[in-house]
């Protein structure tokens, strides 16, 4: 038995509300437009540039280059290579050196965060103290990315006396390597 007086009331009023609802005879569905949504042209011409890059260069942003108040010693190397397809295909093109890539792209991966021990000085263009590659971290570290039907590799590293680089690699055969070296 319902003994609270606000329970009374919404009873009372969901038995009102079914009491006036009409009939399923009744209901009479207004036809519907389908809104159409057009992209602004702004929007439109940036998508059609982005999938021009993709198809030319592999990437949807343009080539980057160090603004006015960045480093003068960073910059963005673009080539073609050998298709990856798969993490495990991207650690074994890494290891021999990246077949078919640009040498100005290639001689700028050096995965010297990845040794284990890491290296403790350099001397004469030497490292000292670097123990080998772990390549497995190097493959637990090589992030996959999907977008536009591309397939992206990509790997952050840090080179002994460097900042950051993130190379790229896709399964359309791209490869971007960025990053800064030098003061």
């Amino acid at each position: 038995m319902v003994r609270s007086p606000a329970l009374w009331v919404a009873l009372g009023l969901a038995l009102a509300c079914e009491a006036s609802a009409p009939e399923p005879a009744e209901v009479r569905a207004a036809p519907v437009e389908a809104a159409v949504v057009e992209a602004a042209p702004a929007e439109t011409a940036a998508r059609h540039e982005a999938d021009r890059r993709r198809r030319e260069t592999g990437f949807a942003e343009p080539l980057w280059r160090p603004g006015p108040d960045e480093n003068p010693n960073c910059s963005e190397r673009r080539g073609r290579m050998t298709p990856v397809t798969s993490r495990e295909h991207a650690v074994e093109l890494l290891r021999g050196g990246l077949p078919r890539a640009p040498e100005d792209l290639t001689q700028w991966i050096k995965l010297d965060d990845f040794r284990a021990p890491r290296a403790t000085s350099m001397q004469n263009g030497e490292l000292v103290g670097a123990g080998p590659i772990d390549w497995a971290a190097v493959g637990r570290a090589i992030a996959i990315e999907e977008a536009g039907g591309v397939t992206t590799y990509s790997l952050e590293f840090t080179p002994m006396m460097c900042g950051e680089y993130m190379l790229r690699m896709t399964d359309r055969g791209f490869v971007s390597l960025r990053g800064c070296c030098g003061k």
